[in-house]
């Protein structure tokens, strides 16, 4: 799994963000023919039983939102941490807060609400996942 800080603000982070925080599911074929990204309100509808998970997000189509680069799309994932968990909400808004001071170049920890008017997509995306990872990883 590529190092979030490594990760560029496009399709690969779109990908981690719509699966492991919006709980969009990978599927594909066994005989690798097709891929498809299926968000959670269709997962029942659409997938016939010949489909497998697959757990390689690289080289596969995805059309879904543009988390990263849409604030719009951003905010959905935002909207989505304040469902998880305490201990993961708690740990979504210090990343947050820690990408902004990252981001700006100072020392100042923005706190709420003026933290929001400093935000940029990308910073919701990469708090949201490093916050779900976290959680993961601790369980």
């Amino acid at each position: 799994m590529t190092n979030l800080t490594e990760m560029p603000a496009g399709p690969e982070l779109a990908v981690a963000i719509a699966v492991e925080v919006m709980e969009w599911k990978w599927f594909q074929d066994p005989a690798g023919s097709f891929n498809v990204c299926v968000p959670p309100d269709r997962h029942a509808k659409i997938l016939p039983e010949y489909l497998v998970k697959n757990p390689e997000w690289r080289d596969l189509d995805y059309s879904g939102p543009k988390y990263p680069t849409d604030i719009a799309a951003a905010w959905e994932v935002h909207r989505k941490m304040h469902e998880r968990l305490s201990l993961v909400r708690q740990r979504y808004y210090r990343e947050i807060q820690e990408a902004v001071q990252q981001r700006t170049g100072t020392s100042y920890l923005a706190g709420w609400p003026e933290v929001f008017g400093l935000l940029v997509s990308e910073d919701i995306c990469r708090a949201a996942l490093a916050a779900v990872r976290a959680r993961r990883e601790a369980t």
